[in-house]
C-alpha cells in the first residue's frame, strides 16, 4: 500500500512490478496526493484500487471520510454491498451479511462534488504556497521540501521541510522555537513503530529504519491553509531564518 505523503509520489511502476511478481494486490493511498501525477498519470490510477481523504486539513475536505475509486465492477459490487449494512440489493432492510456503514450524507457528498470540480485551482494554491517557501530559502542550502521531478508532479497538499543535517537541529527544537514566537507548526509525520499505539509490532525501530527515524526527526509541516497570506508566508519563513541564524 504505497503512500503518496505530501504529495510526494513514489516510483509507481517498480512497485507494480514487485506486486505482479509476487501476485500481491497493491492498493494506493492517494488521500495526501490528488493533483499529483507520476510520469503523466494521476495520482489515484494506479493499482487495483485507491483511496482518498476528505479529512478537514485535505485538499478536498467534507469535514471527515473519503472515496474509493475501482475500476474492476466485482469489487466495485462488493464494496458497495459492504458500505452499507450488507443489505440485499434487492428485499430493502434484509441484511445479508454483518457490514459497515460508510455510505457519505448528500451535503458531505454535495461540498467534495463542490470542490472536485474546482480541483485544479485548488491544486494550484497549494502549488503556489509550496514554491513560495522554497523562494524563501533558495539561498539557504541543505534544506529538503517536496519532491518535484520529471516524473513527479507534485500536488503539494502540505509543504514539508527537513532540515538537513548541517544545521544541527531536530524538528522539537525548531517546533518549540517557532511556537514561542507565536507561529503554528506541525511535526514531520512519525514512523509507526515509534509511536505507542504500535508498540507492539516488533517491526521497526531506530535500527531497523534508521532512514525513517532520521528523516522524521528532522522534519516539520509548514502552514498551508488556503487563507494563508503572502504576508504571512512572509514572516513565518523570517521566524524560521531567524532560528537557523543563532
Amino acid at each position: 500500500m504505497p503512500v503518496g505523503v505530501y504529495g510526494n509520489m513514489p516510483k509507481m511502476d517498480e512497485l507494480i512490478k514487485i506486486a505482479e511478481k509476487n501476485n500481491v494486490p497493491l492498493i494506493e493511498d492517494a488521500g495526501e496526493a490528488i493533483g499529483s501525477k507520476y510520469k503523466g498519470v494521476r495520482a489515484g490510477k494506479f493499482g487495483v484500487g485507491s483511496t482518498f481523504s476528505f479529512h478537514r486539513t485535505k485538499t478536498i475536505c467534507t469535514g471527515e471520510g473519503g472515496i474509493l475509486l475501482l475500476d474492476d465492477k466485482t469489487h466495485y459490487d462488493r464494496t458497495r454491498f459492504l458500505r452499507d449494512h450488507g443489505r440485499s440489493p434487492t428485499d430493502g432492510y434484509y441484511m445479508l451479511e454483518a457490514a459497515y456503514k460508510y455510505m457519505p450524507s448528500n451535503l458531505q457528498v454535495a461540498l467534495a462534488y463542490a470542490q472536485f470540480r474546482r480541483i485544479e485551482e485548488l491544486v494550484n494554491k497549494k502549488r503556489e504556497f509550496l514554491h513560495m517557501y522554497k523562494e524563501r530559502f533558495s539561498d539557504i542550502g541543505d534544506l529538503q521540501f517536496n519532491i518535484e521531478s520529471d516524473d513527479v508532479y507534485n500536488g503539494a497538499w502540505a509543504t514539508s521541510l527537513v532540515f538537513g543535517k548541517s544545521h544541527n537541529i531536530t524538528k522539537k527544537e525548531i517546533m518549540e522555537k517557532l511556537s514561542k514566537m507565536d507561529f503554528p507548526v506541525r511535526p514531520f509525520f512519525y514512523p509507526l513503530s515509534s509511536t505507542p499505539a504500535y508498540s507492539g509490532f516488533k517491526t521497526g525501530d531506530s535500527k531497523k529504519n534508521p532512514v525513517s527515524y532520521d528523516i522524521s526527526n528532522r522534519g516539520i509541516t509548514l502552514p498551508g491553509a488556503f487563507i494563508l497570506t503572502e504576508t504571512q508566508i512572509d514572516e513565518y519563513c523570517e521566524g524560521i531564518r531567524k532560528i537557523l541564524r543563532k
